[in-house]
Order: structure tokens, then C-alpha cells, then sequence
């Protein structure tokens, strides 16, 4: 069920969060993708990520190019890079915890009228 889920998370110049979120959902969500969103000149962001795609498969990073924007063009972005039929969009400081997903697949089956379904904080944390 996991393999349907890409995460997109923009980062805004955190790179000591990297490697925690990355794993968190490794745990939690095991073989979902993983796409994190970069301003192109955070360096020390870009690198923490290209030790993480050397470990982590399912890890993938989008360059924003030439400049710095914000959290809404990161996710814009992200959309692109992302190759899974379900999109989750968080941030660079969650903590998923396992059952998350399962929780939220199984409220997206139950209401399959709806057309967004949302995570609530309780079931990453």
C-alpha cells in the first residue's frame, strides 16, 4: 500500500532535519517515496540529501531553480517530481509514526466521494 505514496517535503534550509524525516517515514510508511524540495543555493541542505539518496532508495530531492521561493512554489515543484498516485504534503520537522498511513488509506476508502483527504497531526505524532 505504501508504494502508492509519495511524501513531498519542502525544505527551508534545515539540513539537520534531513536525515530524521527521511527516516521517520521509512519506518513508518516503509517503501513510500520520499521527494524533498531545495532552494538551489542551500548547499549544506543539497548534500545532507545526497548522502541520504545513497542509503535510501526511495529518497529523491528537486532543485528549485536559481533563486529562493517559498512554501507554496516548493510544493508547485515537488507535484512534478513526484511519480506515486497518492501525494501527502508535510513538512521538514514530522515524526509519522506507524499506522499513520493505514489510517489515512483506510478514511480515503471509507469517503471515496472526496477527492482530497487530509492527515490529521494525531496520526504522525
Amino acid at each position: 500500500m505504501s508504494r502508492e505514496l509519495s511524501v513531498l517535503i519542502p525544505v527551508l534550509r534545515r539540513p539537520h532535519r534531513i536525515r530524521p524525516v527521511a527516516e521517520a517515514f521509512r519506518r513508518s510508511t516503509p517503501a513510500c517515496e520520499v521527494v524533498f524540495g531545495v532552494d538551489e543555493d542551500d548547499i549544506e541542505t543539497r548534500r545532507e540529501i545526497q548522502k541520504l539518496e545513497s542509503s535510501i532508495k526511495e529518497v529523491v530531492f528537486a532543485v528549485v531553480d536559481g533563486r529562493r521561493v517559498g512554501y507554496a512554489s516548493k510544493i508547485n515543484l515537488l507535484c512534478r517530481y513526484a511519480f506515486r498516485p497518492l501525494l501527502f504534503f508535510g513538512a521538514d520537522d514530522l515524526n509519522p509514526q506507524p499506522g499513520w498511513f493505514s489510517q489515512a488509506h483506510w478514511r480515503m476508502e471509507r469517503y471515496s466521494d472526496l477527492q482530497v483527504a487530509t492527515a490529521t497531526f494525531r496520526w504522525l505524532v
